[in-house]
């Protein structure tokens, strides 16, 4: 009857009203909770919308924004002019200045750390105090979620702009992953609630794929992925390049943490890893 219509209407109306409201209310709590104590994954989006862009060069999927800067993980995350999080560089370079870039992910940039804590301006300090005689500069040029193709092609554009005297490859066992080009929709770049969601499950279909964070890396390195072909293809290119310019190249392999044991799936990629760059 009409009478039964109008209360099922009306019981609908309210359900999605309530529903509402709690979506709303937990999304507000979600965004004041994150005011007092960061979430790793909301941090990460927010890096992701308000730092990067999509890259500006072709096959470049993404880049930090020039001159932008956020509150990351509790602390400063700004980029300079040239795009990267680092003092400005300046476009003369001295006769007695050797210049050391160093390319990497997210573990490079620095994330979470505060600026003068990167181990990239530790580095320069350390090698302007204990070796005098020339102007050490080590230009930090990470940016998260980058790979190593994604690496060979930063530094194809900016190799004439660093005017680098060596080049370090900071690499990361993720570094042979595929990175395709994303950018995130509305509810993930305005939504604390949707991005969690989102990120909760991938993290429930990974545990369903693999035993651990180990089995994951090593199907990586496979003699039939993509990525890690990639990855050997684009560590060439960087050798051929740095080759070219008369630029020292050396590649520094980052631990995963997660188990440093020698029967680790992690153990088994650096393995593989050492025996190809040697």
């Amino acid at each position: 009857t009409t009478q039964v219509a109008r209360k099922a209407i009306r019981a609908v109306f309210f359900i999605l009203l309530n529903s509402i409201v709690i979506l709303a209310v937990v999304e507000t709590g979600l965004w004041i909770y994150t005011g007092v104590k960061p979430i790793y994954d909301l941090e990460m989006q927010k890096y992701a919308t308000h730092l990067k862009r999509p890259g500006s060069i072709p096959g470049l999927s993404h880049e930090h924004i020039p001159n932008s800067e956020a509150v990351l993980m509790g602390v400063d995350f700004k980029i300079n002019s040239q795009g990267f999080r680092d003092a400005e560089l300046p476009g003369a370079k001295d006769s007695n200045e050797y210049r050391i870039m160093v390319l990497g992910c997210s573990n490079t940039v620095g994330w979470g750390v505060p600026s003068d804590s990167v181990f990239t301006v530790l580095l320069e300090k350390k090698l302007n105090r204990n070796l005098p005689g020339k102007r050490y500069r080590v230009v930090n040029a990470g940016v998260g979620n980058y790979n190593t193709r994604l690496e060979s092609i930063q530094l194809k554009e900016k190799i004439r702009v660093v005017q680098p005297d060596m080049v370090i490859v900071h690499y990361y066992i993720n570094d042979a992953e595929v990175i395709s080009p994303a950018r995130p929709g509305f509810l993930a770049r305005y939504s604390c609630l949707a991005t969690l969601a989102k990120v909760r499950l991938q993290y429930q279909d990974f545990e369903k794929h693999f035993e651990n964070i180990g089995a994951y890396y090593l199907q990586l390195y496979s003699d039939t992925s993509a990525g890690w072909k990639d990855a050997q293809k684009a560590m060439l290119d960087i050798k051929e390049l740095c080759g070219k310019n008369s630029v020292k190249l050396l590649v520094a392999l980052q631990p995963d943490l997660h188990d440093l044991s020698i029967n680790s799936g992690q153990y088994q990629c650096h393995q593989i890893l050492k025996k190809f760059l040697i």
